[in-house]
């Protein structure tokens, strides 16, 4: 998902010009996604403090989103389906196509094993989520476009252009118009 420039974020500047991978959805019970640029400028160790038999990482961490800040979660990317499907331990939850979740603990394991490479992590703290019928409703209110297949792509750009480039795979014109707005209209 893609937040408008018109996302209402007063009280949540989090989700502006965010990009967000859906990991889970149910109709009954809500969903749950990962804020894809976002990066908190910490460590792991900083983060997580009594996570000591953690190796040194040096990946940046990313703030997923506001919920469960104490939480790990890791996605981790391929570029072979089919290798992906004979090396990742089933532990790996393919979330979009090239995309994995996984618990940082599985990630360290796999890292040890040589089945995945430093390259390959992105690490979050934290999650996004939402309420059954909440994402709907601003979905209606037009703060999210939603886009697939996108997520392999978004997880290879530098994070400080991952919103415009998304918003510029998008066949409209206007999404090009938006993708150019400065951070804040009002200082143009």
């Amino acid at each position: 998902m893609i937040a408008t420039p018109f996302l209402k974020v007063k009280d949540d500047p989090m989700f502006a010009r965010s990009v967000v991978l859906i990991t889970d959805h149910d109709p009954l019970e809500g969903a749950m996604g990962l804020i894809l640029n976002r990066p908190t400028g910490q460590s792991f160790q900083e983060i997580f403090p009594d996570a000591h038999t953690v190796p040194k990482i040096e990946a940046p961490i990313f703030v997923g989103g506001p919920v469960e800040q104490v939480v790990g979660y890791s996605l981790i990317t391929v570029n072979d389906e089919f290798d992906a499907v004979e090396t990742l331990p089933s532990s790996f939850l393919q979330v979009a196509p090239g995309v994995y979740r996984s618990h940082p603990d599985e990630v360290f394991k796999s890292l040890e094993e040589g089945l995945i490479s430093d390259d390959q992590v992105r690490y979050f703290c934290g999650a996004s989520g939402w309420e059954k019928r909440q994402l709907k409703s601003e979905l209606e209110q037009g703060a999210w476009i939603l886009i697939s297949g996108l997520a392999h792509r978004c997880m290879q750009w530098e994070v400080k252009d991952v919103w415009r480039n998304s918003l510029r795979c998008l066949p409209d014109s206007v999404f090009q118009l938006w993708s150019m707005l400065p951070n804040n209209p009002e200082h143009n």
